[in-house]
């Protein structure tokens, strides 16, 4: 008995070794503390430590929400709208007239290629910022480069310009529409302008009024072409095209008394009756892209004849060339043949400076053109003083003036 008695003692030892042993163990490793669990912070600003409000810091997503269908439905059509515009500029600007569409792009209005964008433009500055500012690049892409906006580097007054001889010269061209349908109006405009020379286009007759205003003039009228001068003129020469088979300019010489200049009055074949006929079944027969592949070849023709004439009776002398263009300065024809010369309204006009058509309409309001035909162009001998253009609906198209001096 006493044996089992050891043996028990010998196997479980006393509440106080054991305490003890426990206290060793703990002693030599650490007791394991579970990790707090770490919960996701809520979405907003967060309290500082001085009991401020924190914001979120920049370019973090914390507190953004998703744009909602509409939202990212309006910048699609911002996106997709300004691409358009571009694309519509691209073909304006460098292909022109040298493709059957972009010919016919070339003489639509351009002004209200804004109107989606404009939309767009007043939906967004209530709906989304984004949409907001794409939409105004579009507007400022249809409004400005696509129709033709100018605005003059230098500024020039336009009041006490003296006459020829101080070596300054204004000039006016336009084509009176043969005198319909209000040639007074026309010609009451054209004297407020004070002009030393006047170009017009489709004079078909020596009207009594041209008699009237201009009596102590120098005149001169080949066909439709008219010209007059307060000097005296010498005519150099007519130009006869093979392209349409007709007559499209005169030229002069005028004897201003500080300097004699070559002053050519032309009119160009338009290709608004090729344009016209434009239909859905030629289109998809392939005639009116022939067509109009054929018109701006007999164009082409037509033009490089011209300048041609112009180069061989300009001698180096200084030359200014005014009339109906019935072309674009955007047109690539007219970069072609005439971007040599300086032309007057992209120099020192402001504004569109559109001058026909003024005739009513099927589509588009009455008297008030959309696109800018006539020109006045200068050869480096001249300095543009400032441009403009008529405002008054006598004619088709609308005059345009300006005010020339030597460097």
């Amino acid at each position: 008995m006493l044996a089992d008695r050891t043996f028990r003692d010998k196997e479980e030892p006393s509440e106080s070794v054991r305490n003890a042993e426990v206290e060793r163990v703990m002693s030599i490793v650490p007791p394991q503390v579970p990790k707090a669990r770490k919960f996701p912070r809520e979405a907003g600003p967060r309290p500082t430590r001085h009991g401020g409000v924190r914001s979120a810091p920049r370019g973090s997503r914390l507190g953004k929400r998703r744009p909602s269908v509409f939202v990212r439905g309006l910048r699609w059509l911002s996106l997709l709208n300004l691409a358009a515009l571009a694309v519509i500029w691209l073909l304006l600007s460098a292909v022109s007239e040298s493709w059957w569409l972009s010919s016919a792009l070339t003489y639509l209005p351009r002004r209200p290629y804004a109107l989606p964008a404009g939309l767009l433009l007043v939906v967004g500055l209530f709906c989304d910022r984004r949409t907001f500012w794409l939409s105004l690049l579009a507007v400022g892409l249809a409004l400005g480069p696509i129709a033709g906006l100018r605005v003059p580097i230098r500024w020039s007054s336009a009041s006490g310009i003296p006459s020829g001889e101080s070596g300054r010269i204004k000039v006016v061209s336009c084509n009176v529409q043969n005198f319909r349908p209000d040639f007074p109006t026309v010609m009451q405009e054209v004297a407020k302008q004070n002009p030393d020379v006047v170009a017009l286009q489709e004079c078909i007759e020596d009207h009594p009024l041209l008699a009237k205003l201009f009596l102590e003039w120098h005149r001169l009228r080949v066909g439709e072409l008219w010209i007059g001068s307060r000097y005296p003129l010498r005519e150099l020469g007519r130009c006869q095209t093979t392209g349409f088979g007709r007559r499209t300019a005169i030229a002069v010489l005028v004897e201003a008394p500080r300097r004699p200049f070559v002053l050519v009055n032309l009119h160009l074949m338009t290709p608004r009756h090729t344009l016209r006929k434009l239909s859905w079944k030629g289109l998809l027969t392939g005639e009116s892209i022939r067509a109009i592949e054929a018109m701006l070849e007999r164009r082409s023709a037509e033009a490089g004849e011209t300048w041609q004439f112009v180069n061989r009776v300009a001698a180096d002398r200084p030359v200014l060339i005014c009339g109906d263009f019935n072309t674009p300065s955007s047109s690539s024809l007219y970069r072609v043949y005439w971007s040599d010369y300086t032309n007057a309204f992209d120099a020192a006009g402001f504004g569109y400076g559109f001058t026909a058509p003024c005739a009513s309409h099927r589509h588009w309001p009455d008297g008030l053109p959309w696109i800018r035909v006539d020109h006045i162009l200068v050869s480096s001998d001249w300095r543009v003083l400032w441009c403009r253009v008529g405002r008054t609906n006598g004619s088709d198209h609308r005059l345009i003036a300006a005010a020339l001096a030597w460097p």
